[in-house]
């Protein structure tokens, strides 16, 4: 709606990225509004500063979001960040199969920070059990200064630092039913996307589906 691990997130973004556009696939019969922007928090108590790029349009009448979430290291040094857990909503997620340190989530209708909270989150990647190669403890991520290059360790022999940037691409939302899910059109309305890391920092993005 978190020592193998470089190697995990080539797997993670990979897979994620897979899962995006070969689950997601159906033609919606919607036109959403095209827009696109640019949010991101302030600097955290650990350097880090969470942002995300958005594109909503259409393709061949068709609407589609694709979002690009990123992790900064602000400071001029090396920044090595404990990992937390303490994510500021229950129902972000990075999809199936990711260790990523930052999520998403979607909900129908518009709110803020006060009261996201109560809102019931969309599933944008189809519900279900995903076969996933092995994933190990993160106890923190290591960053190069002024970057968003990072090592999650604890170190292993081969580990290579990786950007913290995730690319997501929503299709479609699904709906889980008593006989399994079926992938289904964004409907007319307003949405809200929800950007957060471990960390507790998060955005929302809102915007509108014609």
């Amino acid at each position: 709606m978190r020592d193998t691990a470089a190697l995990v997130v080539a797997i993670v973004i990979a897979t994620v990225l897979a899962v995006a556009s070969v689950a997601i696939v159906a033609p919606l019969a919607r036109h959403a509004n095209a827009t696109n922007g640019s949010v991101s928090t302030p600097a955290g108590t650990n350097g880090l500063v969470l942002s995300a790029d958005w594109n909503i349009s259409n393709r061949s009448g068709n609407p589609f979001i694709r979002l690009n979430v990123e992790l900064y290291n602000t400071r001029h040094l090396a920044d090595n960040v404990t990992s937390q857990q303490q994510w500021p909503l229950n129902s972000l997620s990075s999809g199936p199969c990711s260790q990523f340190p930052a999520g998403i989530a979607i909900y129908y209708g518009s709110y803020n920070k006060a009261n996201i909270v109560f809102a019931r989150p969309l599933y944008w990647f189809q519900p279900g059990i995903y076969s996933c190669p092995a994933m190990f403890r993160i106890d923190y991520y290591n960053f190069l200064p002024q970057s968003d290059m990072a090592i999650m360790g604890p170190n292993q022999p081969g580990i290579a630092y990786s950007p913290m940037l995730m690319q997501f691409a929503i299709y479609q939302l699904w709906s889980a039913g008593p006989t399994g899910s079926y992938g289904h059109a964004l409907g007319a309305g307003t949405y809200t996307l929800a950007v957060g890391d471990e960390w507790g920092q998060f955005v929302l993005i809102s915007f509108n589906v014609a």
